[in-house]
C-alpha cells in the first residue's frame, strides 16, 4: 500500500503542484487490488471535475512499472491493478519485514475430519483455511505447531463398523458409515447391534471388531494424509477422543460443586450465570460429552506443549456458541489456559440442495473435488496448448 500511496503522491505532484496523502480501499476483486477516490478529495481545493482529475492521474499512473490496469469509474473512483512483478517485488519486501512473533510458540488446530467418515470439502475448506493462518503466523515469526483432532470413538465409529461387517469388502470408508447410520435409523434390531458393538469398542474385548475398527481407523488415516500431502499441508500432531476423554472426565470430576453441578444423575456447566447457556459435560450414563472431551484435549496441548504463548482452535461457525461455553468452564479450572486459548471460525460450506450429511451419503468428498480441479485443469491446458 505505501508503494501505491507513494505512486499517487508522485503524480498528483505533478499534475497540480500540490502535496496530498491520498487514501486506499480494497474493492471487490473484480475492481482491482486498490481503490482510491483521491480525485473527490482533490475536486473542491482544485475547482476541477473530479472525474476529470482522475481521468488525468490515470494517465499519469499509466507510465509507472507498479500498474496492470487502472480504470476509473462512478464520479471519480479510481481502481488500480497491480502487475504481477510488482506483488512478486512486495512479496519479497514483506519477508524482510521485523518479525513481531518472532520467539513464539503457537498452536493452531484444524481440519479435524472424523475416521471412518469420508472427507469432505467442509473439512478441506477448514484445511485450507487454518494451513493459511498458520502459515501467516509463520511469517510473522511464530513457531506454529498444526495439530488436528478426531472422533476416533463414539456411535459414527460403531455404525461404520456395522456396515464394515454387512457390506462387501473394499467400498470407501463413508459407504460403511452411510449404511450403518441409515440401518440405525430404520431397524430397531439393529440399534441393538450397534450398541453392542459400541460397547465392545470401548472395552475391547472381541478380536474382530477390534481388527475393524483398527483397520478402519488406518485405512482413514492414510486416505487423509494422501489428500493432505497433495494440498502440502502438514500436521504436527494428531490428537484423538480416546486420548482426551479419560483426561476431561478427571478435570470435571475433580470439580464438581465448584465448576460443574449435578442435575438429573448428569454433571453440568451453568452457562446461565456467565450469560451462556447451561450445557451437560457428563452425562447419566456416567459417559463425556464432546465438551468434556474438549477439556482434556486442551490439558493434553498444554501438557505437550508447555510453552506455548497461544492456542488457536479453527471450526465453522456454527460451533462458536459451544466453545463460548466450553472455554468458560476452562476458564474456572485454569485462567490462564483458557486465556491463551482462542476460538476462530469461518464460514460453513453446503450444497446448492442443501446442507452436506455424511449420515446420508449427501457428501461432496475431498477427493472428488480435487480430482474435478485435476480434470478442469487438463481440459483448459489442452486447450491452450491447442
Amino acid at each position: 500500500m505505501q508503494e501505491v500511496t507513494q505512486a499517487i503522491k508522485r503524480a498528483v505532484k505533478d499534475l497540480f503542484g500540490i502535496e496530498v496523502e491520498p487514501e486506499l480501499s480494497r474493492p471487490d476483486e473484480e475492481f482491482g487490488d486498490f481503490a482510491s477516490n483521491i480525485a473527490m478529495q482533490l475536486a473542491r481545493q482544485l475547482g476541477k471535475n473530479p472525474k476529470e482529475i482522475a481521468d488525468a492521474i490515470k494517465s499519469k499512473l499509466e507510465d509507472d512499472d507498479l500498474f496492470k490496469n487502472i480504470e476509473v469509474a462512478g464520479p471519480g473512483f479510481i481502481n488500480l491493478t497491480l502487475k504481477n512483478e510488482a506483488l512478486v517485488k512486495m512479496v519479497g519486501l514483506a519477508a524482510n519485514l521485523p518479525k513481531p512473533l518472532a520467539g513464539q510458540q503457537i498452536l493452531v488446530e484444524f481440519g479435524d475430519p472424523n475416521p471412518f467418515k469420508e472427507m469432505h470439502i467442509g473439512h478441506l475448506y477448514s484445511y485450507i483455511v487454518g494451513d493459511s493462518i498458520a502459515r501467516l503466523l509463520e511469517n510473522a515469526g511464530a513457531d506454529v505447531k498444526r495439530l488436528s483432532y478426531h472422533g476416533d470413538v463414539g456411535l459414527h465409529v460403531a455404525k461404520a463398523i456395522w456396515g464394515m461387517q454387512h457390506l462387501p469388502a473394499g467400498e470407501e470408508l463413508g459407504k460403511y458409515y452411510s449404511a450403518g447410520a441409515q440401518a440405525y435409523e430404520q431397524n430397531q434390531s439393529v440399534v441393538k447391534e450397534i450398541v453392542e458393538i459400541n460397547r465392545h469398542i470401548y472395552d475391547k474385548d472381541d478380536q474382530n471388531i477390534n481388527h475393524l475398527y483398527e483397520e478402519g481407523k488406518r485405512a482413514s488415516f492414510e486416505y487423509f494424509d494422501r489428500i493432505l500431502n497433495l494440498l502440502n499441508i502438514r500436521n504436527d500432531r494428531r490428537y484423538l477422543e480416546s486420548e482426551s476423554a479419560d483426561k476431561g472426565l478427571e478435570l470435571v470430576r475433580q470439580h464438581v460443586g465448584e465448576v460443574f453441578k449435578e442435575s438429573d444423575g448428569a454433571i453440568i456447566y451453568d452457562g446461565e450465570k456467565v450469560g451462556l447457556h447451561t450445557r451437560v459435560f457428563i452425562t447419566s450414563k456416567d459417559l463425556p460429552t464432546y465438551e468434556t472431551k474438549d477439556l482434556g484435549l486442551a490439558e493434553l496441548k498444554n501438557s505437550d506443549y508447555p510453552d506455548t504463548t497461544r492456542s488457536i482452535i479453527i471450526t465453522a461457525h456454527e460451533q462458536s456458541e459451544y466453545f463460548k461455553v466450553m472455554l468458560a468452564a476452562l476458564s474456572e479450572i485454569d485462567e490462564q489456559l483458557a486465556k491463551k486459548t482462542t476460538h476462530l471460525s469461518h464460514g460453513f460450506l453446503s450444497l446448492s440442495t442443501g446442507k452436506m450429511s455424511s449420515r446420508t451419503g449427501e457428501v461432496y468428498s475431498a477427493q472428488s473435488l480435487l480430482g474435478d480441479v485435476q480434470e478442469e485443469a487438463k481440459r483448459l491446458y489442452d486447450r491452450a496448448d491447442a
